[in-house]
């Protein structure tokens, strides 16, 4: 191995919160180093009960997905291949013998949340309820073990909206983040024309900016600069990005106005892996419910405190 790079470390994210013991769930993973590079590569997954393995290619920025079903409580671990040859092992969560499995998808402009529940869990005791900035937009109780629900956002509202399932006494079952786009969000706002490859030294520039929307007068503000000696970073996020996407899961997002290049399966589906890994959490009952469960890791901040 190249003693100047990086550990690569392989993370496993399960969809909703937890692995269920006998119930279908989706796990993203994502493979990168101990400084934030991501890498590809291929995930092998062993079938149970078979001496085949299935193979997973990352699919973004290290980040891919596969469906799993653990019928114990024993974990399994598992191989990423990176496509230089560099392996790495994990272990996926052990599954929890009581729980929900909770997976969402889209249909067209729709969404579908699939829940499914351990025998010992009863539906009517269970609600799900799908938000947007805080503010609820939709309530459903469950009628069986096994059910599918289709979410229709209002139109207009791009964002990340959260699905919750949760019992009636206010236990959390799954949590998952996902974001919604509406048409048009791709579409750039400006349309600009008579920019040239090359310029000599002191060369006059003149370009055509057009805007999209005709219909009202908007003042439009100019930067000019050199390619060649202009620094280039990950940090290319705008209104937009910070606003719908970026301020909503923890972490820095890269480029993330990549995400809204193109509406086409390639980045929904890499916008989905975004929610199911920097998006991603889970909660503990015990940590909620029980007074002084809960192990804080910072002080409460009673002034500013500089490190």
């Amino acid at each position: 191995r190249n003693k100047e790079k990086s550990p690569l470390r392989l993370t496993f994210y399960p969809e909703g919160g937890n692995l269920i013991q006998g119930l279908p769930c989706r796990v993203a993973f994502e493979a990168c180093r101990e400084n934030g590079e991501w890498v590809e590569g291929t995930l092998s997954l062993a079938e149970n009960g078979a001496g085949t393995s299935k193979s997973y290619a990352t699919c973004h920025r290290g980040r891919g997905c596969f469906d799993i079903t653990l019928r114990t409580d024993k974990q399994q671990h598992i191989q990423f291949t990176s496509k230089d040859g560099e392996q790495v092992t994990a272990a996926l969560p052990r599954a929890e013998t009581s729980g929900a499995s909770l997976s969402v998808a889209q249909q067209g402009e729709g969404w579908t949340m699939h829940c499914r529940l351990s025998a010992d869990i009863q539906p009517l005791a269970v609600g799900l309820t799908v938000s947007y900035e805080g503010k609820v937009l939709g309530f459903y109780t469950l009628k069986g073990h096994n059910e599918r629900l289709t979410f229709e956002p209002p139109q207009g509202m791009s964002g990340v909206y959260q699905a919750t399932l949760f019992t009636e006494d206010g236990k959390v079952l799954a949590d998952r983040l996902f974001f919604h786009r509406t048409p048009g969000m791709a579409v750039a706002p400006l349309q600009v024309e008579g920019l040239k490859a090359e310029y000599a030294p002191y060369d006059s520039i003149r370009i055509s900016v057009q805007g999209k929307d005709t219909h009202h007068n908007s003042l439009l503000s100019l930067a000019v600069r050199e390619k060649s000696t202009s620094f280039g970073n990950h940090d290319t996020g705008n209104i937009l990005t910070e606003m719908l996407l970026a301020s909503e899961i923890r972490g820095f997002v890269p480029d993330p106005e990549w995400y809204f290049e193109q509406d086409d399966s390639v980045h929904r589906a890499a916008l989905d892996l975004l929610m199911m890994t920097q998006g991603w959490r889970r909660f503990r009952w015990q940590d909620m419910a029980v007074k002084g469960a809960l192990e804080q890791t910072q002080p409460r901040e009673k002034q500013l405190m500089l490190k």
